[in-house]
């Protein structure tokens, strides 16, 4: 195809357009007439690199909502042409506009001038974070019309046009390598246009102030990517064929909030995504799990759906996510949402809420909705004042609205249902203000004066008054005060009133150990939209909901069956019923715990698990699950072992994979103490962290942290560690700390790293420390120690800690391997001095050891070969990229033996993708997993798993439909590969 280009405009350097608030950026470029023989010029308003002050140099255009670049037709003097070269309106050959960008958002507005000020606009749908290439027909097609006051007569003339101008957000980066008109004579372009479609978003830039490039290894490393990843996910989503199954319980830890509209359920889980039933629970499908790691960030925090397109989604976290296409694609929203520098694990976007029309969306920063009273205080530190960010165009960009009051984390966003122009704000200082018309400059900001000493939780407005409002209101303090409901009245009114509401109950209600209680906290409130008269109370920290039949005067107890507390293997933490949900158009109710969902479709005369089954002692789902943090996971001759920190420890029970058993006891005087939540009223809260399980299951192994009362505000974590072993598949366990010989509770600054059976007699066996290594050879009766002085001074003096151990029954060697102490997580991890040999062996199963230098400065996870070549995965280091590779037997390391690095991109460095492990195999099947490290910064997504079935000669990537790539454990074993995730378990049977 030929292209003979009549006028060309080429950016000599490409523009960056950072742009605080609303500011206009105006560069002309000259167009010189070809056929009068002019030279191309370039007219920029600074030299590039200059800060460009935009009110001072562009005080003419700043009252614009947008950045653009410009091209402006001129005359070789520079003075503006007032028409279209002739050329170009009468070309008998198709003429083109061409424009190359980037652009940090997925959309890009593209606008013709008329020499009359009439405007011409259209939006174009790019690969955010990419190189696109526009094509536009000329005359353009599909432009609307925007006008200047009373100008124009709504028909488009080339002739007429004066410029093009190329539209960026404020706060969003544009790169322009050029704009040019091109012609065609074989025929129009088409104009590339991403389809609305599944699509994998491109990878985001580096956090800004992350300073990525300052942690990136010696480039005279070798750089090695193993391609096909995104595509493979995109087939995946596009074929919605299943390659991993949950398989997990029906748990779902944590739900932050539900929204219902018809049959149709959307559950948000805490780092689990969003899951949707579109038929009230019968089947499930992930909206997020193509999204990088599950979730570009840690966390979601709320959640709401547009009335007016079910397909829009917002998502509050640590940052703002959106999606037009029902969670096909997402995009990460940061134009008008101030600094997020102060993110952390606790604070985010707490509540994100549209209006009744969507024609509005509200957040602000807050916590999660179940965080408890007073973990928002070190947030204030950070925020000088309230605000309230507003956004018009469905998350594309917001407006901050400051409210002139001290800061305080947001706890409601309730906004009027009946009317557009009003929302209600909460905050967790007692704060309550109605807002009335955001959006306008002469918007209101109505102070509503609480209680002392509470702040209004959840409302609701009465269905036949539009004026009246329940409120539930909780104590802002610590010790707890008992829980009130109010009424405001007048609430669209100037001068609201509020009136206290006393709350009568018929029957009694008790907690989940029969004991009779007073409620502790309402966590919501709400009319029925499908029974007249009925109001809801969500009780926190107990097992009811109180429904009252006559507007609220009087209150059932209903408290949860005893058949949903599954034998109360969960304690509190399952039954406690926390909230309820309704939807308008929907014909059911939603009930939830902290991990347990329930349904009603008869206004609470019977409800049912909405994602549990439990009967006869086991458990399943109905088809989505999301037990979190599955520490330990094992793959064995008949059965699969799983631990998790908020569910103990459960073993499979059939082929399926499907059903599973509990194994850790439930009783209170059972070795294991009962499980509840960290400020709860048990002394002890204990985490089941790693499990290890020999392959013929004669021994499993497991360990449990314990915390003391109130050490979770305190940030005094696991101060007590033991080690459980069974001798007969979970049904009894005993505590064999004393016979490891660290007493009877292990130090916390030793963590249990690893135990590993001999592959013929799982009588003999290793258990591995991050400081010490146990051997026995009478199944766990007693070990003795390796003392070797070697050992001993590494682990001392050089400040490194071992990470994993396997064992080479071919040639007799065992293997260990260490990475530097992270103590200072960001220094040690990513940019610690070069450190000592990392890699040790003995071919005396212990007693005495070597170093075996591979030329790595940390070994993270690593297996072994039938025969005896070595599988590798390394962490980042200050000179050398996180590795993966195999080394054959006998031989020294050479960079032709690596199969992929990472940690050398900023991408890499920023997203924390930092080492490969786990590192795993079953024969000469390997599973390798590109992963992360949890330092630098809150984006936390791995790569994902990696295959290979050629004993560690090649990988593929393997992630297909996998919900989530952020993994805690993983095995591989007789043909199946099961993979323990943040939220939830998935297998894949690949043979």
């Amino acid at each position: 195809m030929k292209i003979n280009i009549i006028a060309l405009v080429s950016l000599l350097l490409s523009i960056n357009i950072f742009c605080e608030g609303w500011h206009t950026l105006r560069t002309e470029f000259n167009i010189a007439d070809k056929a009068a023989g002019k030279n191309l010029k370039i007219y920029k308003p600074k030299e590039s690199g200059d800060k460009v002050d935009f009110k001072k140099d562009f005080a003419e255009i700043a009252a614009s909502q947008w950045a653009l670049a410009e091209i402006t037709y001129t005359s070789s003097g520079g003075e503006t042409i007032d028409s279209f070269p002739s050329q170009y309106a009468n070309a008998k050959e198709n003429v083109f506009l061409e424009i190359k960008l980037y652009y940090t958002q997925p959309v890009i507005g593209v606008e013709f001038k008329e020499k009359n000020w009439e405007r011409w606009a259209k939006s174009f749908k790019i690969k955010n974070n990419e190189w696109n290439l526009i094509r536009i027909p000329f005359p353009p097609q599909g432009f609307a019309l925007r006008k200047e006051g009373e100008q124009g007569n709504g028909v488009y003339n080339p002739e007429n046009t004066s410029a093009v101008s190329v539209f960026a957000a404020a706060g969003h980066t544009l790169r322009i390598e050029y704009i040019r008109f091109v012609t065609d004579a074989e025929g129009p372009l088409s104009i590339p246009e991403n389809k609305s479609g599944a699509e994998m978003k491109p990878e985001p830039p580096p956090i800004p102030g992350s300073a990525a490039k300052n942690f990136l290894p010696d480039p005279k490393n070798r750089k090695v990517k193993i391609s096909g990843r995104k595509e493979q996910v995109l087939n995946a989503v596009k074929n919605q064929k299943v390659i991993w199954k949950n398989i997990a319980p029906g748990f779902m830890n944590v739900i932050i909030g539900a929204h219902l509209n018809k049959d149709v359920i959307t559950l948000a889980i805490d780092i689990g995504g969003l899951v949707q039933t579109r038929d009230a629970g019968k089947s499930w499908q992930y909206l997020s799990y193509h999204m990088e790691g599950g979730m570009t960030s840690r966390s979601i925090f709320d959640f709401d759906i547009s009335p007016a397109n079910e397909k829009i989604i917002v998502i509050g976290g640590y940052k703002i996510y959106r999606t037009e296409n029902g969670g096909l694609s997402w995009e990460e929203i940061s134009q008008g949402l101030g600094p997020a520098a102060f993110m952390t694990k606790s604070s985010g976007f707490g509540q994100v809420k549209f209006n009744a029309s969507g024609s509005v969306l509200y957040t602000a920063i807050g916590t999660k909705v179940w965080m408890p009273v007073g973990f928002e205080k070190t947030i204030a530190k950070n925020y000088p004042e309230k605000q309230i960010f507003i956004s018009k165009n469905n998350a594309v960009s917001f407006i901050t609205i400051d409210l002139k009051r001290p800061f305080a984390v947001i706890k409601c966003i309730y906004p009027h249902p009946n009317d557009n122009s009003i929302v209600y704000l909460s905050f967790g200082d007692g704060d309550f203000l109605i807002l009335k018309d955001a959006l306008e400059n002469s918007r209101e900001i109505i102070s509503v004066a609480v209680p002392d000493g509470y702040f209004v939780r959840s409302m609701s407005i009465f269905p036949d008054d539009n004026e009246k409002m329940y409120m539930t209101l909780t104590s802002t303090s610590e010790k707890k005060s008992k829980p009130e409901v109010y009424i405001l009245n007048n609430c669209r009114s100037a001068k609201p009133e509020l009136e206290e509401k006393t709350i009568r109950f018929s029957g009694k209600f008790w907690n989940q150990d029969g004991i009779e209680k007073l409620p502790v906290d309402y966590g919501t409130i709400g009319f029925n939209p499908n029974r007249k008269n009925q109001v809801v109370i969500g009780s926190i920290q107990d097992n009811s909901v109180f429904i009252s039949e006559d507007r609220g005067n009087t209150f059932a107890v209903y408290n949860l069956e005893e058949k949903f507390f599954m034998d109360d293997s969960q304690g509190a933490f399952y039954g406690n019923i926390e909230r309820v949900y309704f939807g308008r158009n929907s014909p059911h109710a939603v009930i939830v715990s902290r991990i347990g969902a329930w349904i009603t479709s008869d206004n609470f005369k019977t409800i049912s698990d909405l994602t549990m089954k439990y009967e006869k002692g086991f458990y399943s789902s109905t088809g989505t699950g999301s037990p979190a943090n599955i520490n330990g996971l094992a793959i064995c001759n008949k059965n699969i072992y799983w631990s998790a920190q908020d569910h103990r420890v459960f073993r499979s029970h059939g082929n399926e994979h499907s059903l599973w058993k509990f194994i850790t006891d439930k009783k209170k005087e059972d070795t294991i103490p009962l499980q509840t939540a960290p400020w709860g009223p048990h002394t002890w809260w204990w985490k089941i962290e790693k499990l290890f399980a020999a392959k013929d299951e004669k021994y499993v192994y497991i360990n449990a942290l314990g915390m003391e009362k109130n050490a979770y505000e305190a940030g005094s974590f696991w101060g007590t560690k033991k080690i459980f072993q069974s001798f007969n598949k979970g049904v009894d366990w005993k505590d064999i700390t004393v016979n490891i010989g660290k007493g009877d509770v292990y130090p916390a600054g030793s963590q249990f790293v690893k135990v590993l059976f001999d592959p013929e007699n799982s009588d003999l066996h290793w258990i591995l420390f991050t400081d010490a290594l146990y051997y026995t050879d009478n199944g766990g009766s007693s070990f003795v120690q390796c003392k070797s002085d070697l050992f001993r001074d590494f682990s001392k003096k050089n400040n490194i800690f071992f990470n994993d151990m396997a064992f080479d029954k071919v040639h007799n060697i065992l293997y260990i391997g260490a990475v530097p102490a992270d103590s200072e997580l960001t220094k040690k991890s990513l940019n610690q001095d070069k450190a000592p040999a990392a890699f040790y062996l003995s071919k005396d199963r212990g007693k005495t050891w070597e170093v075996n230098d591979i030329g790595q400065n940390s070994v993270k996870s690593f297996c072994v070969l039938p025969n005896g070549d070595l599988v590798i995965g390394t962490q980042k280091s200050a000179d050398q990229p996180a590795r993966l590779f195999t080394l054959p037997y006998g031989k020294k390391f050479d960079e032709s033996m690596v199969k992929m690095t990472m940690g050398d991109t900023e991408y890499e460095i920023s997203a924390n993708q930092l080492s490969f492990w786990p590192v795993i195999s079953d024969g000469n099947d390997v599973l390798a997993y590109a992963n992360i490290n949890w330092v630098l910064s809150d984006r936390f997504f791995a790569q994902g798993p990696l295959l290979s079935r050629d004993g560690g000669k090649t990988f593929s990537w393997i992630n297909y439909d996998l919900p989530c790539n952020n993994i805690w454990s993983a095995d591989i074993y007789g043909g199946s590969i099961v993979l323990g995730t943040v939220f939830g378990i998935y297998e894949w049977k690949y043979k």
